[in-house]
C-alpha cells in the first residue's frame, strides 16, 4: 500500500527573517480595508471557510461565510474493520466546518474554490518564502496561510480513495496575513475577527509546521494585461473596442451589454464595467476558444458593433446583406450571378462590368475599386470601405452597384 506522509516541521530555532534582501520590498506594509469576519458561532471548525470569505469579499465577490462553507467540498471519515477511510484534505474538508468535530481542508482544494468563484485568479504561494508573502501584500493581495498555533503532532491517519495513507497534524488553524514590518507579521484571525501580531520568527515556524501552505487572489487583469498575455490585438474607437484573435473579431462598447462576435450580435454581461478596463475573464476566455477564421472582418470597431447580417429581397431576388451604420452591403457573388455582371481582380484592383463591355480600365460601364479609391463609369471618388472580404466572399456597397446599373 502506498504511503503519503505530510511533513510538518516542529518549532525549531531559526535565524532572523531578513526581507531587506528583497530590494523591491518596503520595510513595512499593511492592508487596512480587508473585512474582519468571525467564524463563530456558526463555524466552530470553519477557519478556512471564514478566511476564504475574507479574501473573496476583499476581491469584490459578494458571498457570506455560511455560503462558502456550504460550497466547500466535504467528506466524512468512515471506519471499516478498524481502518479509517476518507478523501485527501487536498480535495475536501474532512468532516464539517459546522461541527466541533471537523478537521479541515488544504490549499489545493481552496485554490479550486477560488477559481470557481473568480476564474483564473487563484495564486498558489505554497512552499514559497515569507518574502513572497510580503511581496503579495505590497501588491495589495492579502494571503491565507495554514499554521499551527502550538507544536504540531500527528493525531489521525486514514486511507484516501487512491490507497495512500494521509497523516493529519493538529492543531491546525488558518489566518489571513495583512501586513508586516521589521519584527512582526500581522494577520487577521477568524477566531477573533481581529488583527493579531506575531513575531516574524515565530510566524515562520508556525507556517512551516503546516507545510508552508498559502494562497491569495490575484486582481482581475486589465484588458491590456490580458491581451498581452494571450496575444490578442486590440482596436479602439472612442468607447468601442475590438478584440482580434485567430481571425475572429469580438467588439463591444464599455458599459454596454451588446456584443458582436464575428457576424453574430449577442447580449452578454458587460465585458468592461468601468474606466479601469477590468475585463470579464470568463466571457473573453470563451472567445479565445472559437475556431480560427481565415479572413478577418476588416471593419472598424464602430462599424462592426453596429453591423447586422441578414437575408433580404432586392428586385424580387433573395440576397445576403450586411447593414452597417447608414450603409448597405450585398454579397457580391450572389449579385453578379443574378445580374450577369463580370468580376475581375487585376493587381489588387477589383473590376466589375457588363459582359458586353470590354473589361478594361475606364470602360464606359464599369466599377474599379482599389483600396478606398472608386472609379464608376470613369468618375473617380473615395469611399470608406467600399468593399471587404470575409469567409463567404466579397461584400460591396449596394449604392455602388446601383450606380453601375444606372447607365
Amino acid at each position: 500500500m502506498k504511503k503519503t506522509i505530510i511533513t510538518f516541521l516542529t518549532f525549531l530555532t531559526v535565524s532572523n527573517i531578513n526581507f531587506a534582501n528583497e530590494a523591491s520590498l518596503p520595510y513595512s506594509y499593511m492592508i487596512y480595508d480587508i473585512p474582519k469576519i468571525n467564524q463563530m458561532p456558526e463555524l466552530p471548525t470553519g477557519c478556512e471557510a471564514t478566511a476564504l470569505t475574507m479574501l473573496l469579499q476583499y476581491s469584490g465577490y459578494d458571498i457570506s461565510k455560511i455560503q462558502v462553507a456550504k460550497d466547500m467540498p466535504k467528506d466524512e471519515i468512515i471506519i471499516v474493520e478498524e481502518q479509517w477511510y476518507a478523501k485527501n484534505p487536498t480535495e475536501a474538508f474532512i468532516g464539517s466546518p459546522f461541527s466541533e468535530r471537523g478537521l479541515g481542508i488544504y490549499a489545493p482544494a481552496i485554490i479550486k474554490m477560488i477559481n470557481n468563484y473568480l476564474p483564473n485568479q487563484a495564486q498558489d504561494l505554497t512552499n514559497t518564502s515569507l518574502n513572497d508573502i510580503y511581496n503579495s501584500l505590497t501588491n495589495n493581495q492579502p494571503v491565507m496561510v495554514w499554521v499551527s498555533l502550538k507544536e504540531a503532532e500527528i493525531t489521525n491517519s486514514w486511507i484516501d480513495p487512491v490507497g495512500e495513507r494521509v497523516y493529519w497534524a493538529s492543531p491546525l488553524h488558518t489566518l489571513v496575513v495583512v501586513g508586516y514590518d521589521k519584527y512582526f507579521v500581522y494577520a487577521t484571525d477568524p477566531k477573533t475577527a481581529a488583527v493579531e501580531q506575531y513575531p516574524a520568527e515565530i510566524f515562520k515556524k508556525m507556517w512551516e509546521a503546516m507545510g508552508q501552505q498559502a494562497v491569495t487572489i490575484k486582481p482581475k487583469p486589465t484588458l491590456e494585461d490580458y491581451a498581452k498575455q494571450h496575444n490578442i490585438e486590440i482596436e479602439q474607437e472612442e468607447n468601442i473596442i475590438s478584440l482580434i484573435f485567430n481571425g475572429n473579431r469580438l467588439t463591444f462598447e464599455v458599459g454596454n451589454d451588446i456584443v458582436m462576435v464575428n457576424k453574430e450580435k449577442i447580449t452578454l454581461p458587460q465585458l468592461i464595467e468601468n474606466a479601469d478596463n477590468i475585463i470579464d475573464l470568463e466571457q473573453v476566455d470563451q472567445f479565445l476558444k472559437l475556431p480560427s477564421q481565415s479572413k478577418l472582418l476588416p471593419l472598424s470597431p464602430k462599424m462592426h458593433l453596429y453591423s447586422n447580417w441578414y437575408i433580404g429581397e432586392l428586385d424580387g431576388r433573395r440576397y445576403t446583406f450586411m447593414q452597417v451604420l447608414d450603409r448597405t452591403y450585398i454579397l457580391l457573388e450572389e449579385y453578379i450571378k443574378a445580374n450577369n455582371i463580370q468580376l475581375k481582380i487585376i493587381d489588387e484592383q477589383i473590376i466589375l462590368a457588363y459582359p458586353d463591355e470590354k473589361i478594361t480600365l475606364f470602360a464606359d460601364s464599369e466599377i474599379i475599386i482599389n483600396g478606398n479609391k472608386v472609379i464608376i463609369n470613369g468618375e473617380e471618388s473615395f469611399e470608406e470601405l467600399p468593399i471587404f472580404q470575409d469567409e463567404t466572399g466579397y461584400y460591396i456597397q449596394l449604392e455602388l452597384l446601383q450606380k453601375l446599373l444606372q447607365k
